[in-house]
Order: C-alpha cells, then structure tokens, then sequence
C-alpha cells in the first residue's frame, strides 16, 4: 500500500542499513589489524631495547655473578618446598642492615691487649682481621711492638630453606690460615663474641674501623 515513488536519484543517496553496518564492520577490522601491528611494533621495541641493554652493561663482578646465582637457586629451592613467591621475594632480598651491625665493628680482645680484633661486613662474608705480636713469646700489642696482621673468613649458617639466617647467634669461622679448623663456631652473647676456647671478644662501643690498625700499633712488618 505504501509504494516507494522517489526517483532512483533520492533512493541512492541513503545507504540501506546493511551497508551502514557492513562498513562499520569494515572499519572495525581496519582499526584492530592496525592496533595489533602498534601493539607488536611496541613489543618488538621493548624486546630490542633490553637486548641492547644486556649487551651494553658491563660483566658483574665475580662475587656479584656468585651471589646472584646462589640467590636465583635459593629462589627456587624455597618454591619448590611450597613458599610464597612473595615471602621468597622478601627472604631473597639483601639483609637486614641490623644482621651485619651486630656482629661489625672493632672488638677487645682480653689474651692479647692493644691488638686489633675487627670484623667488616663484606659481600656475603664478614672479614675479620687482626694483629699480633711478630715476637712470639708474647702475647699483647704495645706501643712499639712489631705486629704481624692475620685474616680470617666468618659466615653466618642456613636455615631450613637454604636462606642465610641472619637472626643467627652462631657464626662458622675458617681458622685455617692460623692453623685452625675450618669450622669453629662463635657465638654472639649480646655484647661480644665468645670462641670455642671461652675466650670473648667484647665489642667497643661508639667506634669505627678506624683502618686496619688500631692506635697503639704503629710497626707493621
């Protein structure tokens, strides 16, 4: 009843709905190939970039390459007992500052007055360093006293996940180059170190390395 009697002329010029919704489509695919040619442009920018990076940075150190492996194995050992990948990210981290604080610092050692007993946080070991006397018949360091330096290795021991326990009381020393075994555990006391042998090494307040001698030792052969 309703018959179309526009010329041929008006009906071109309104698409019919089918072809409105066929171009929207079209420029739908047009608009999505596109993004996804950005989107992996982007990709292919971020990948080059890190390469480059890697290949620009310089080789880490030694001790850093060692350090990061046994982390990156620790990683993995702590997952595969079931641990959260975030507890093992906190665990993995460096130590709490506090761990290496309580057993650094310049010491007194009661066998063997005006000698230097210190310990330094270095890496993932602590240096312990010291004097004594060159004359082998005594056992203190007194002004004028020719002295002779001695090093030593100390690590702190693992707990049940492979992870150095830094809130342990125990260090495992290598006494080794003085003779000794390679195993002695010292314990921390709350103000000191104590030996195998009884012997302590009371901490000294208030003070810093200083450098490798203390002030009464000036003759170093």
């Amino acid at each position: 009843p309703f018959e179309d009697r526009r010329p041929d002329r008006a009906r071109t010029c309104f698409p019919s709905e089918s072809a409105k919704v066929g171009a929207m489509a079209s420029q739908h695919r047009r608009s999505g190939r596109a993004l996804v040619a950005l989107v992996v442009a982007a990709a292919a920018g971020v990948a080059l970039y890190a390469g480059s990076a890697a290949f620009a940075q310089p080789p880490p150190a030694e001790g850093q390459e060692s350090s990061s492996l046994q982390r990156r194995e620790l990683l993995a050992r702590a997952l595969a007992l079931g641990v959260a990948p975030t507890t093992v990210a906190g665990m993995a981290g460096s130590e709490p500052a506090w761990a290496s604080a309580k057993w650094s610092g310049r010491y007194r050692d009661p066998k063997h007055e005006g000698c230097l007993r210190q310990v330094k946080k270095v890496g993932g070991i602590f240096e312990i360093t010291g004097t004594s006397n060159k004359d082998s018949s005594k056992k203190d360091c007194p002004d004028g006293a020719k002295l002779k330096p001695f090093y030593l290795e100390g690590t702190l021991p693992f707990n049940g996940l492979g992870l150095v326990d830094t809130s342990s009381d125990t260090m495992v020393i290598d006494f080794s180059s003085k003779g000794g075994p390679t195993d002695a555990q010292a314990k921390w006391d709350g103000d000191g170190i104590v030996f195998p042998d009884g012997n302590k090494w009371t901490k000294e307040k208030n003070r810093g390395y200083g450098g490798f001698m203390p002030a009464s030792a000036n003759k170093l052969d």
